[in-house]
């Protein structure tokens, strides 16, 4: 959770959100592939939400957008994976 607030990522969609692309990243190549409307039909939130946290994530360089709707995710290890999945779980509690 520490690592989300150093990113600012403190909204409970925008941690909804995180959860989603961590859960949904390709483990093997460490890229995300989906566009605002997938994301948004799957979170339950808006698409400027979804534009607003991936440009903190650009911004603190947690991501890197490689082409249309696929990422790189440059700080995604499995100790982070872990974690998000622990919060994920946490929250339907």
């Amino acid at each position: 959770m520490d690592f989300l607030m150093v990113l600012g990522i403190i909204d409970s969609k925008q941690v909804d959100i995180f959860i989603y692309i961590v859960e949904n990243t390709n483990q093997s190549n460490n890229t995300f592939m989906g566009t605002y409307k997938k994301i948004a039909a799957d979170v339950g939130c808006s698409e400027p939400t979804i534009a607003k946290i991936m440009r903190k994530l650009r911004d603190n360089n947690f991501i890197k957008k490689m082409q249309k709707s696929t990422h790189f995710l440059k700080c995604l290890g499995s100790s982070l994976s872990r974690s998000a999945q622990g919060f994920s779980s946490s929250k339907m509690a």
